[in-house]
């Protein structure tokens, strides 16, 4: 009775029937399913094939490490003045960093301090460098606190300081 029904349903459903390779009657359903699984295994397999071997993994993981790390030791000031060096406007580090401007000219000043180079045209614009050369030449000889109690209303405080520590480099 087995090969009966077995031929009813050749007959009936003719279409779904397929010979493997070896000669075995398999319906679609099944080829599909093993071809499916054919193809699930060789995407596992370039899957395999993308990750990069563990020495590379563990030079990448050293590399983010010191990253981290290097980030950790410098102090604010020095990404504002990092910042300022790659030609930032004050505006910009203002917006990147979320500083206050009297902020970006103190973190420029530490820097200074720190023995980094600041230049007068990275904060100041020409003619505020020109109206401060005008102000230091008059008041050269003056301490700097009488020299801030005198700056015309144009010159704040903070730029006197930060035009100062760019004369000292």
């Amino acid at each position: 009775k087995r090969p009966k029904r077995t031929a009813e349903r050749a007959s009936e459903h003719k279409d779904n029937i397929n010979v493997d390779a070896s000669g075995n009657s398999v319906t679609l359903e099944e080829a599909n399913s093993d071809l499916d699984a054919e193809i699930e295994m060789n995407s596992i397999a370039t899957a395999k094939d993308l990750i990069p071997p563990q020495d590379v993994c563990d030079r990448q993981t050293q590399h983010i490490r010191l990253d981290f790390a290097e980030n950790e030791r410098n102090p604010p000031y020095y990404w504002t003045w990092r910042l300022l060096s790659d030609g930032y406007s004050c505006e910009e580090i203002q917006q990147i960093r979320g500083l206050d401007p009297s902020v970006v000219f103190e973190h420029a000043i530490q820097a200074a301090n720190d023995k980094l180079t600041i230049k007068p045209r990275w904060l100041l614009d020409a003619s505020l460098i020109a109206a401060l050369e005008k102000f230091c030449d008059k008041h050269a000889n003056e301490r700097t606190a009488l020299a801030i109690s005198k700056l015309p209303p144009e010159i704040s405080a903070a730029q006197f300081l930060y035009y100062q520590k760019c004369l000292d480099d």
